[in-house]
């Protein structure tokens, strides 16, 4: 598995982006893992998303756009969208990966991959809490429906 967090975005109006090229995505938020130890997964391409939902009055403070909040937006959403993902876990000092399985992704999963993300792509603390407070008051409504709408797909 590669481990590159480099995306190309296609643009389809001014909510619908996709991902051009698969996005791989490292954290330290999915299961327990010793201190080199990384969980990394793949978000393929061909996904749709919006990236941060985020009201156009508080852009002023945290754009969409913003390297900070885009990729882990986007790990978000999938997060949100999919909850699970084929991980594999990733050592930064022997550079080796081992597939390790399909997990289930809680809500408080994703929430914790998007604020591990967001402190990686160097977003301050302030903007990063911000969001992820937001996430937690408000987020499981779109976790819940996004579950929904998966299992009527699977139901077909």
């Amino acid at each position: 598995m590669k481990f590159s967090e480099v995306v190309t975005i296609t643009f389809f109006g001014e909510r619908k982006k996709v991902l051009a090229e698969p996005l791989y995505i490292r954290t330290k938020c999915l299961g327990r893992l010793r201190p080199s130890e990384y969980v990394a997964f793949e978000i393929p391409a061909g996904f749709y998303t919006d990236l941060a939902s985020i009201p156009r009055l508080a852009w002023w403070l945290i754009s969409p756009m913003d390297w900070g909040i885009m990729i882990p937006a986007i790990a978000h959403d999938y997060l949100y969208r999919t909850h699970e993902v084929e991980v594999y876990i990733y050592d930064k000092v022997t550079k080796e990966s081992r597939y390790h399985g399909r997990i289930r992704i809680s809500r408080r999963d994703a929430d914790c991959v998007i604020l591990d993300k967001m402190r990686s792509f160097g977003m301050g603390i302030v903007r990063r809490y911000i969001v992820y407070l937001t996430l937690r008051l408000l987020g499981g409504l779109a976790y819940h429906r996004a579950y929904g709408q998966n299992q009527k797909t699977l139901s077909k």
